[in-house]
C-alpha cells in the first residue's frame, strides 16, 4: 500500500474515481473561517482545503488516525484534534463558519441527533458542506441496497446503505442551497446554510 493511505482509502478508490473525488474538489474549497470537519477519517479531504481562507480548523472523529497526525498543516493554522461522537459535539452554539461531514451519517447511531448538533454549532450564515451515500431511487438498485444493508452493517461498522440523509438534512432548520446526485443517485453532495 502507498504510504499515508489506509485500507479504507484503497477500498474507496473506485468510488473516488467515479465521482467522489470530483465532489470533494467542488465542495471542500468552499470551507472558510472557523472550520469543523466531522469524521475526517484518513484525511482525504485535507488536500482540497484552501488554507488561506481558513482561520482555524477543528477535526473531530471517534479516533484520530495516524494519517491525519502526519499531514503537514500550515504552521500558523490553529488546529484542534478532538475525539467523541457527533451526537454530542463538545462545542458551544454558533461556533463555526463551516461544518463539513463526508460519508459520516451512514453509520451514526442517532443520525438526526448528530445533524441537529451540526445545526447547533453552525454560526448564523454559516455553511454545512456534505457528501453522503444514500438509498438510490433506482428500481433495481434501491431494493438491492435494502436487502444488503443488514449484512453490510455487520461488515462495515454500522454503515447503512439505505439511509436518506439528504431528506434528513432538508428537515433541519437550514436552507439547502444546492444538492447534486451522482453514481445512480446513490450519492449526494451539497451545501446548506444556517
Amino acid at each position: 500500500m502507498e504510504y499515508g493511505k489506509s485500507f479504507y482509502d484503497h477500498f474507496m478508490h473506485p468510488l473516488e474515481m467515479n465521482g467522489l473525488a470530483e465532489a470533494r474538489e467542488k465542495l471542500i474549497p468552499q470551507a472558510k473561517g472557523k472550520v469543523l470537519e466531522i469524521g475526517p477519517g484518513s484525511g482525504v479531504n485535507l488536500r482540497y482545503y484552501v488554507f488561506d481562507q481558513i482561520e482555524a480548523l477543528s477535526l473531530f472523529d471517534q479516533r484520530i488516525q495516524p494519517t491525519i497526525q502526519s499531514f503537514v498543516f500550515p504552521e500558523a493554522l490553529p488546529l484542534a484534534l478532538t475525539t467523541g461522537t457527533v451526537e454530542l459535539l463538545p462545542y458551544e452554539d454558533d461556533s463555526f463558519d463551516t461544518v463539513i461531514a463526508c460519508l459520516v451519517f451512514c453509520s451514526v447511531p442517532d443520525a438526526q441527533k448528530g445533524l441537529m448538533e451540526i445545526q447547533r454549532v453552525l454560526k448564523p450564515g454559516g455553511s454545512y458542506l456534505f457528501i453522503e451515500h444514500i438509498l438510490s431511487d433506482g428500481p433495481i438498485l434501491a431494493p438491492a441496497m435494502n436487502m444488503i444493508t443488514p449484512l453490510w452493517k455487520q461488515i462495515a461498522k454500522g454503515c447503512h446503505l439505505n439511509r436518506r440523509t439528504d431528506q434528513r438534512i432538508e428537515e433541519l432548520d437550514l436552507t439547502v442551497l444546492e444538492t447534486h446526485y451522482f453514481m445512480r443517485r446513490s450519492f449526494v453532495w451539497g451545501i446548506a446554510n444556517k
